[in-house]
């Protein structure tokens, strides 16, 4: 896999960190998401989602404190939850469909509702978007790594950077699914690999 490996006709989103949180089961200091950037949907759906390192991430304290690296099993845990993130907007993407919406309400009720949660302006009140029905339908988490991570740890990642992580889905059988990972720092590869995981339903989601 080399770093242009990730071919994806993306279309851009506006999904924030209170967004994202709705969209992940896992929270701060572990959520490794700051926003997605971009979608790709299809039966390879791929995401792009991004993270900006400051010097005061609790890590780098201790990994190391003269030479400060972002450990590598979080750059792991980064690329999962993008993948994690490709597979739930997928699944949201299906009940739009349903619903005969499409991918354009889809992100504008992503930017609508990103605007409410951070208390942006922006926020327009559609009464309940479909979205809202959309998460009600994820009863668990969609994604969780099983085994078969595959991954190369090209350069240290450092304070102060911007790290791009992209996930795509390239291949499901019943219930396991196998992702393309990739992390960029200034477009060049950091961790290139692939993973696989198990769908999940029966673990519960915060505020569902």
């Amino acid at each position: 896999m080399s770093k242009n490996a990730i071919k994806a006709d993306y279309v851009d989103v506006d999904c924030g960190p209170a967004l994202v949180g709705r969209l992940l089961p896992q929270r701060p200091p572990f959520l490794m998401v700051d926003r997605v950037d971009a979608f790709a949907p299809g039966d390879r759906p791929a995401v792009r989602a991004s993270r900006f390192l400051t010097a005061n991430e609790s890590f780098f304290a201790g990994h190391f404190p003269d030479l400060p690296i972002m450990p590598g099993a979080l750059l792991l845990e980064g690329v999962g939850q993008t993948a994690s993130l490709a597979f739930t907007l997928s699944a949201i993407l299906d009940a739009y469909t349903e619903r005969g919406s499409d991918l354009e309400q889809l992100v504008a009720d992503m930017a609508s509702l990103d605007a409410a949660f951070s208390l942006k302006p922006g926020f327009r009140d559609p009464g309940k978007p479909l979205i809202m029905d959309a998460f009600e339908r994820l009863r668990g988490l969609p994604v969780g790594v099983a085994g078969g991570v595959r991954l190369k740890f090209l350069r240290a990642v450092t304070p102060g950077c911007r790290l791009v992580y992209e996930a795509q889905l390239t291949h499901r059988l019943a219930e396991q699914v196998r992702f393309e990972v990739l992390a960029t720092v200034d477009g060049e590869p950091v961790l290139e690999g692939s993973l696989a995981a198990a769908i999940l339903e029966d673990l519960p989601l915060p505020g569902r």
